[in-house]
């Protein structure tokens, strides 16, 4: 019999993880997420009740239950604060359910069940988040949809606004800034509103496709093959009507017996279409599809049957002619994937459902895939379809990001089997430097093609091999898709009797970088007929094209786009091993003129055919070979050290960017490569330094913007020039004196200045990265020498950083724009230059630039400058804040203490993010002296901004909460200090104090009257009124030492009117709030009305002799504050009657 015993105290609460519905006597039922109150156990058994209905009780086992201590109770494995919050806010909706439903409240929703309904999917997502056995990605998603549910009925029921970190915990004011508080209460404000079941996540630029092949359900007496790629149709030409593939094929090889010939990979014939870009789905180009290209294995029994001609070859006959199989067109099974990308149809379900594509069969062999795929992308055709024909059953979803990402990420799950990865043909969005590639795309794309003896036009097969200058076929450069094999050739589909073929097939050459100038791609041109059977070698080509990969003229690879081949008959003595027709033209040209005849003979058994030809369009994807004559001469300036000089230059002036972004790290290496091996200084550094500067400004450019990550892994990882640094701080400094007239004794004429500034102007834009280069460089040179040449680099690095100090005296117009680039990329610059100079020395310098502008010049910039040193590294050390906050403070009362000013919003802003940072005492070690700084300047401009506020400014509520913030920094010392610079011992002094007490009294009554914030802001609200205590009781101090002997009425009675306006105010009146409300509240700030009532009795007290002089004024307002019903604040006040009375 088993033994019971009495749980720990500390075990007395466990959470049921798993349904336990037995329905038997002494059994208590539980679903998962039910809180158990437990008293007893026994092996493996628990006996307790559950906490919903206590008069349920019964048995449990033990491994369905997990325990949690009273502590924590509540909180689940993946829950944390979030749960607890759940929890109170059910109670809270349960007790507005009841009167909602009792009051009949048709106001917010149309019936109480639609309230229940919102509740009950809250109680099942809290359930499945105590449980504790979710995966940490779904803990995340559910926890942020809980917040966002709750947030959303918390709106509508016009509860209080709720704010929250990344993590969807509630934020606590005790521990985050005013100005943090402020900023969160607005973004969720404005954010809250929209419903919480669409989301708009910031959407990826790249994207990603991904395909699960699972069956093809129509059978066929040959074998097939599958070319599955996506595809894009729109435009106004014919090319761009036609479907374009976007990338690669994915080929799967499929059996006559209907299913797949690689039996390994059954069920995982999976394929990640991968680099699309947001411009090639997002449907502005066109309609995106999936398309599946179904191919046969053709051959000359299949067409003897086909279409009724000689019969007589027997079965082994055909095993004998193996080798004349070619490919047919059988059909195409497509479907439109564009609002997959954009989930702009609600029906679409983006996991993975399987779903059948549609498929058409080829209408003969005549019929080209193109033209079926129009049949099928007809609305009619595709629905009759749908309905009744075979198809590809696929399941498809998209993902954001790169591949990378993906499998790195949280995602990676969805890339296990190693699904083939088939590329975009041409480049991603972002291209990274381990990113090696050297494909080139060929789409054979049309031809059109001349009878010639011919009574028809012929069955033309065109095949594509790689040859290099000795006429060898190189064994492994040709490929048909991303899953097929590398091989010697390429062989189009057979379209029957069609003089004008369009294949629209794209393949994949793969030759080496070192052999691209000896390839060529060779177009074969082959009829397949009846009596092809009848030839030895197998049907023999008739005539043939050509390509170079390379341009003899330049050395440039050849250009992107489409290319018209001639087409030369060969005769059938032709020896293809020999390529002479390499000396013969390969490009038609529109200066070739009219022929008169149709073959133009050659001497070498190759005529050419005048009015035939071959289309093809090509896309080169390398990050080793350029299309660009002015990139090529770059990289290759070693061959040609006498054009070196001529090639900077037009590499400066001439190169796009986006040829550079893909060669950047073989660029930069090409240029310092320069910069360290040419001995003539005078010549070269400054090239190098413009081309560098052109460099950086390419990639920094927003178009190109995504690879500055690029440049920063070369940096980091790849750059090695331990010299550079020497030579790039003098031609810059060069640089800053030639613009300013340092340099020069003459006088520059104003082109020359023009020009000067504007170089001047493009170094600037690149400061940051400069400075990365050279601080790269020195810590490299460092390293390898253990930190020789320190100071000789610092005096250098100094004398730059005063050349520009003295750049910001300059007044001209023309260099405007680069002190403020100047100013502004030198902040970016600071954590690099922090690791080689004194930080104070750098904080001094970057302080005496914003100094050194003329008044009224830039002013805006100054103020941008500021802000961002103080999100930089500079501002987190005491001993630089020490130089920076002066300057800032000046600046900002120098714009704030201005009525109306324009700059006003930019000077809160600056001075919002300061606050913030000291408030962080941990991260920052804020020091008295800090607050000092910021108090003795700002405090009384700031107290004038709120007392002056237009009703109308939008930027009021910030200057508020920058007065919070700096009130809340104040220690009891930083209010003594204050008060004694007035001097109140001298009589001026004291009259200067009594102002600053009045504004003070009138702004925070006026506050309390006419708050800034939404009724629903209740955390800002009560924040303001714990900051208005504290200050309102230094104040009193103040009164009380500087106004009582010098009596001053004005000051006490402003003093009682506005602590009783705050004891009165409706944001403090407890009994109207929610139990919950009233428990957090009286948690966190207590009753801050009581406080205030004994402040009031205190200085009540304190007047002395002078309380007549407040009877009867008074009694009202003392009377207003009695009414409050609480029994202590009554307790605390009633005696001031009596005294009154006295009096």
């Amino acid at each position: 019999m088993a033994t019971w015993s009495l749980v720990d105290e500390g075990s007395r609460v466990g959470i049921c993880v798993y349904n336990y519905l037995v329905q038997e006597d002494c059994h208590v039922p539980a679903y998962i997420g039910d809180k158990l109150h437990i008293f007893e156990e026994s092996e493996g058994w628990y006996f307790g009740s559950l906490a919903r209905n206590t008069g349920l009780r019964g048995i449990i086992p033990k491994n369905y239950v997990i325990i949690k201590s009273e502590e924590r109770e509540g909180l689940g494995e993946g829950g944390g604060a979030v749960v607890q919050e759940s929890t109170a806010m059910l109670r809270e909706w349960g007790r507005m359910l009841r009167d909602i439903y009792v009051r009949r409240d048709t106001k917010i929703f149309q019936n109480v069940q639609q309230f229940s309904d919102i509740i009950s999917e809250q109680i099942g997502i809290r359930a499945s988040l105590i449980c504790g056995k979710l995966p940490q990605e779904e803990v995340r998603d559910l926890r942020s949809k809980l917040t966002k549910k709750m947030d959303y009925l918390n709106h509508h029921l016009q509860l209080d606004l709720v704010v929250r970190d990344k993590e969807a915990n509630i934020l606590d004011p005790e521990k985050t800034s005013a100005v943090t508080l402020y900023r969160e209460h607005k973004l969720s404000s404005d954010n809250r509103s929209r419903h919480p079941v669409t989301s708009s996540s910031n959407r990826s630029n790249s994207y990603m496709l991904l395909l699960s092949v699972k069956n093809f359900t129509w059978k066929r007496s040959e074998d097939m093959e599958l070319f599955i790629s996506v595809y894009t149709t729109g435009g106004s030409t014919q090319e761009q009507r036609a479907p374009r593939p976007l990338c690669e094929n994915y080929v799967i090889k499929w059996t006559r017996q209907g299913m797949a010939r690689d039996l390994d990979q059954l069920n995982n014939f999976k394929v990640v279409f991968t680099d699309l870009s947001r411009e090639d789905v997002n449907g502005s180009e066109g309609r995106v599809w999936l398309v599946c290209n179904v191919i046969g294995d053709g051959n000359y029994q299949a067409l003897a049957s086909d279409f009724q001609i000689n019969k007589s070859f027997s079965r082994s006959d055909i095993t004998v002619k193996s080798g004349l199989s070619f490919r047919k067109p059988l059909g195409v099974a497509t479907t439109e994937v564009t609002d997959y990308f954009n989930q702009t149809n609600k029906n679409i379900d983006g996991g993975d459902k399987e779903f059948m594509i549609p498929f058409l069969p080829s209408g003969s062999d005549a019929e080209t895939l193109e033209s079926t795929f129009r049949k099928l992308t007809s609305e009619k055709r595709e629905r009759e379809v749908a309905r009744t024909g075979p198809g590809l059953w696929v399941s498809l979803k998209v993902l954001q990001g790169d591949l990378t990402s993906m499998q790195e990420g949280s995602k990676s799950h969805l890339v296990v089997g190693r699904p083939t990865i088939a590329r975009k043909i041409g480049f991603p969005e972002l291209i990274l430097p381990n990113d090696v590639r050297n494909d080139l795309y060929v789409n054979i794309y049309s031809a059109e093609l001349s009878r010639l003896n011919k009574t028809a036009d012929r069955n033309v097969e065109v095949v594509v091999e790689a040859v290099d200058e000795s006429g060898a076929v190189l064994s492994d450069a040709v490929s048909a898709g991303a899953s097929a094999e590398l091989g010697r050739e390429f062989s189009t589909v057979v379209y029957y009797h069609e003089g004008k073929p369009r294949w629209n097939e794209v393949l994949r050459v793969l030759v080496p970088v070192e052999l691209y100038q000896q390839v060529h791609l060779r177009f074969t041109f082959k009829h397949r007929s009846r009596n092809e059977a009848k030839e030895k070698l197998g049907p023999a080509p008739w005539a043939l094209a050509y390509l170079k990969l390379v341009n003899e003229s330049n050395g440039t690879t050849v250009k992107d786009g489409y290319h018209d081949l001639l087409v030369y008959k060969i005769e059938k003595k032709f020896d293809l091993s020999n390529p002479t027709y390499l000396d013969l033209p390969s490009l038609k040209t529109n200066q070739a003129g009219h022929h008169k005849h149709k073959l133009l003979q050659y001497n070498n058994s190759l005529s050419l055919i005048t009015k035939d030809v071959l289309c093809v369009h090509t896309t080169l994807c390398s990050t080793k070979l350029t299309q660009n004559l002015g990139l090529l001469s770059l990289l290759k300036w070693r061959s040609e050290p006498a054009n070196l000089k001529h090639n900077l230059s037009v590499f400066a002036r001439e190169v796009k960017a986006a040829e550079v972004v893909k060669f950047l790290p073989d660029v930069l290496d090409a240029l310092f490569s320069i910069l360290m091996e040419n001995s003539d200084s005078e010549l070269y550094d400054n090239l190098v330094f413009e081309a560098l500067v052109a460099v950086i400004e390419m990639v920094t450019e927003d178009k190109f913007r995504q690879f500055v990550p690029v440049l920063e892994v070369y940096i980091n990882e790849n750059y090695s020039a331990t010299l550079a640094y020497n030579k790039l701080l003098v031609v810059f400094k060069d640089y800053v004196e030639a613009a300013t007239g340092h340099r020069d004794s003459v006088p520059l004429s104003s082109v020359e200045q023009r020009r000067k500034s504007e170089k001047l102007g493009q170094a600037m834009n690149s400061l940051q990265f400069l400075f990365k280069f050279v601080v790269k460089s020195r810590l490299l040179f460092s390293n390898l020498n253990g930190g020789k040449g320190a100071e000789p680099f610092e005096a250098m690095l100094r004398e730059v950083l005063l050349a520009l100090v003295k750049l910001m005296f300059a007044s001209q117009q023309e260099l405007l724009g680069v002190q403020a680039s100047c100013l502004k990329h030198l902040v970016l610059a600071v954590p690099d230059l922090v690791s080689v100079f004194p930080r104070r020395q750098l904080a001094e310098i970057l302080m005496k630039m914003i100094t050194s502008l003329p008044m009224g010049q830039l002013t805006e910039i100054k103020l941008s400058t500021l802000q961002a040193v103080v999100k930089c590294e500079l501002f987190q050390h005491p001993d630089c804040r020490q130089v920076i906050l002066p300057v800032l403070s000046t600046r900002i009362d120098g714009v704030l203490s201005r009525p109306g000013a324009i700059l006003a919003t930019a000077a809160t802003t600056a001075l919002g993010d300061c606050l913030d940072c000291l408030f962080n005492k941990e991260v920052f070690n804020t020091t008295g002296e800090d607050v000092s700084t910021l108090v003795m300047v700002l405090l009384r401009t700031v107290i004038q901004g709120v007392a002056n506020r237009d009703k109308n400014d939008r930027n009021a509520p910030a200057v508020v909460t920058n007065m919070v913030s700096l009130f809340r920094l104040m220690s009891p010392q930083h209010f003594g200090q204050y008060i004694q610079h007035f001097r109140p011992e001298e009589e001026a002094g004291r009259q200067n104090l009594l102002d600053f007490v009045m504004e003070v009294l009138l702004m925070f009554k006026d506050l309390i009257q006419h708050s800034l914030y939404p009724s629903d802001w209740a955390e800002m609200t009560m924040l303001v009124n714990s900051v208005i205590l504290t200050a309102l009781r230094h104040l009193s101090h103040t009164i009380r030492d500087y106004f009582s002997v010098n009596f001053e009425h004005d000051a006490w009675n402003n003093f009682f009117s506005c602590s009783i306006s705050f004891l009165t105010q409706p944001s403090l009146q407890l009994e109207t709030f929610s139990q919950m409300k009233r428990a957090k509240v009286l948690a966190r700030y207590g009753d801050m009305r009581k406080q205030m009532g004994l402040e009031i009795k205190a200085m009540w007290f304190n007047l002395g002799q002078h309380k007549i002089k407040f009877i009867p004024g008074m009694v009202g307002n003392f009377l207003e504050m009695t009414l409050i019903p609480d029994i202590d604040l009554r307790n605390a006040t009633i005696p001031i009657f009596f005294d009154m009375m006295q009096c």
